[in-house]
């Protein structure tokens, strides 16, 4: 025996541990952050497109429905009559959270809170 007393290594990571550690976790939130930004952004355009289509079919549902579109007197409360006019017609269930957002509309433009 050589008589020294060697002390014990405490446990734990070292500074260059942990400074590489954090430079990949950089490195893949900079790589990763921007393919999920464009991606929330592309979603945001494709429901803002689809509730552009809603909105003109619901103008051509007016329109088969009365022959004209609504004028500005009458405005979005028309659409949304002629829309649920249309959706009671059609197949029990088929519509049916369609026709819950019908319903919500009709309240909020109707006043009713409940």
């Amino acid at each position: 025996m050589s008589g020294g007393y060697r002390p014990r290594r405490a446990a734990g990571f070292t500074l260059i541990e942990l400074l590489v550690v954090l430079l990949i976790l950089g490195m893949i939130a900079g790589l990763a952050g921007p393919q999920v930004m464009k991606y929330l952004g592309e979603s945001k355009t494709k429901t803002a497109k689809l509730q552009i289509e809603e909105l003109s079919t619901s103008l051509d549902l007016f329109k088969l429905d009365a022959g004209r579109y609504p004028d500005t007197q009458e405005g979005l409360q028309a659409l949304v009559q002629a829309l649920a006019r249309t959706l009671s017609h059609a197949r029990p269930g088929r519509f049916a959270k369609t026709n819950e957002k019908v319903n919500a509309i009709t309240r909020r433009l109707s006043g009713d809170q409940t």
